[in-house]
């Protein structure tokens, strides 16, 4: 059923490999600073925001498909300078910066799956979009296992500076396919 779908859903579903394997290479990264630089209370403290950040999700309830992709975009050029900081040697401000670049994620995310859901269900058969999401959840998992795999082969090798490197050019690639993404498919959409 792959072959049914249009440029749109493919692109959606080439794109989200790379952006999970960026994801997948950032978070353990945070995951061990956070541990190194944080107490247990505190990291709590970062989860507890972000699940106070998704009960601001219907603030954000008009927002277009088109600006949602962009938020997203913006928070990705974001966590490339907070990555920034990190390699400036601002440690305790790059994690508080990722966190409240973590609340957006949160925000603009769920906003933006709410709203391409409502845009696939005016556009394309129920059957196109229960296969969509089958391949959507199987995107999510190729793209997450590759960057694991990345991190538990790699970053045994490297110091968290050189990693952070990897992580800032990983960002900055995914960037460059996102925003080519959004001008292609997401810019004209209301």
């Amino acid at each position: 059923m792959f072959n049914q779908f249009d440029k749109f859903l493919k692109a959606q579903l080439w794109v989200g490999i790379p952006t999970h394997l960026n994801w997948a290479l950032v978070i353990p990264l945070v995951h061990k600073l956070q541990g190194e630089l944080w107490t247990a209370s505190l990291i709590a403290v970062y989860f507890v925001l972000q699940q106070v950040a998704m009960l601001s999700i219907k603030l954000f309830k008009g927002m277009s498909l088109r600006n949602t992709y962009l938020g997203n975009n913006i928070g990705s050029l974001a966590m490339a300078g907070a990555m920034a900081l990190y390699l400036y040697g601002y440690q305790e401000w790059f994690l508080i910066s990722e966190t409240v670049i973590g609340m957006a994620f949160v925000i603009f995310g769920a906003v933006h799956r709410i709203n391409l859901q409502l845009y696939m269900i005016d556009v394309y058969d129920k059957d196109i979009i229960a296969e969509y999401k089958v391949y959507k959840e199987m995107r999510k998992s190729l793209g997450s296992l590759i960057g694991f795999g990345i991190v538990a082969l790699v970053y045994n090798h490297l110091d968290t500076v050189e990693s952070m490197w990897c992580c800032l050019a990983s960002t900055l690639l995914v960037l460059v396919v996102k925003h080519w993404n959004w001008y292609v498919h997401y810019r004209d959409k209301r």
